[in-house]
């Protein structure tokens, strides 16, 4: 599950009529921070969690200041300020060089904007905006105000002019950010959801069930091809998490609709299952098609895949094909093989460089 996901099974489980409970969502960072805004946490008056909005040093603090809210009906922001790298805040030394700003929304229930919002962007079939007005003066957009927009869905026709344009000129960037209304009255953080990323696995011996563990770890919505009975995931089944979802390689090809968060990897370790699929899925719109092996089971499959159609696969078809897979992490392992198989998979959804952190200027998410 992705984290709002998460957070929407914890609200789920929470008996509002014995105990309270709040939400957190980080609005807006000045300079470094653990997490980005639009981390969020749900919490419970008698002292659950579920969600970060930190690395842990803030959720203490925000817990027993959720509490105050709660107490006094009213969503409330939290500033916490660490730039100050000696400073000893809190309890611990943060060092995080950054001012994080967390607006925190009493939950009174499942009709609550903070919550019907959740649950309008928790499973999206293309990038969407959620608008979040955390600071305001004017009666027009109070604060916790939520405006939901995507490329598909009417837009409410009472919606606020100016934030309906700032949260569709987001959208159109495709990151997240923050905007101060021209009149100055109200602060909204222009969250940027976007579709769960989806792993595509061909192939079901031992080490593709280590790619599909990690993998729904992150939260990522898992496929694993199975046609036949094979006793090393026969084997691993117990460890395969109950969410990776078991089809035909030719259901897969059929019936997957291959986006931009759509990537694929190939290893069943049978050349001529392998070179079927890779095939079929340069047909698709798969911008990431992973296949297992060296350098030169690729460079074969090239050229017969050109003789059996009677043409040369194009620089285009060439350009998304990674093969070997995987960063090169000195993987040796199983393991290891998935975990560098992942890594790169990440580095091509989020736009990273795969490159090591110590060698960058400037912040970690610029």
């Amino acid at each position: 599950m992705t984290e709002i996901q998460t957070i929407l099974a914890a609200f789920e489980r929470i008996d509002l009529s014995t105990e309270h409970a709040a939400l957190a969502t980080v609005v807006r960072i000045e300079g470094s921070s653990y997490r980005r805004p639009g981390a969020r946490m749900i919490m419970t008056s008698s002292g659950h969690w579920t969600g970060a909005i930190s690395g842990g040093c803030l959720e203490g603090d925000t817990l027993r200041r959720a509490r105050i809210a709660i107490a006094a009906g009213i969503p409330t922001v939290v500033r916490y300020d660490t730039m100050d790298d000696d400073a000893n805040v809190f309890g611990v030394g943060l060092g995080c060089n950054g001012i994080i700003d967390i607006l925190i929304e009493p939950i009174q229930s499942a009709d609550d904007a903070c919550i019907r919002a959740l649950k309008s962007v928790q499973s999206p079939n293309d990038k969407v905006v959620q608008a979040i007005v955390f600071q305001s003066d004017t009666e027009d957009l109070p604060v916790g105000t939520r405006l939901v927009v995507d490329i598909t869905t009417p837009t409410p026709a009472d919606a606020h002019p100016e934030l309906l344009s700032a949260a569709l000129h987001q959208l159109a960037l495709g990151k997240s950010g923050n905007y101060t209304l021209k009149s100055g009255l109200a602060e909204v953080l222009l969250e940027v959801v976007l579709p769960q990323s989806r792993l595509m696995i061909f192939g079901n011996s031992f080490d593709a069930t280590r790619v599909a563990v990690i993998a729904e770890t992150l939260g990522w919505e898992v496929t694993l091809s199975r046609d036949t009975d094979n006793a090393n995931l026969i084997a691993a089944q117990g460890e395969i998490p109950p969410a990776v979802c078991h089809l035909p390689t030719t259901a897969i090809l059929k019936n997957v609709r291959f986006d931009a968060r759509t990537v694929c990897v190939v290893m069943s370790h049978n050349y001529y299952y392998d070179l079927s699929v890779i095939r079929q899925l340069l047909l698709t719109n798969a911008p990431y098609i992973g296949l297992l092996g060296p350098r030169k089971k690729w460079e074969k499959m090239r050229r017969e895949i050109g003789e059996l159609r009677g043409h040369d696969v194009t620089d285009a078809e060439e350009s998304r094909i990674y093969s070997p897979v995987g960063l090169d992490i000195g993987a040796e392992t199983p393991e290891e093989i998935a975990l560098a198989i992942i890594a790169e998979m990440q580095m091509f959804l989020q736009g990273g460089t795969g490159r090591s952190l110590r060698g960058k200027q400037g912040t970690i998410h610029e």
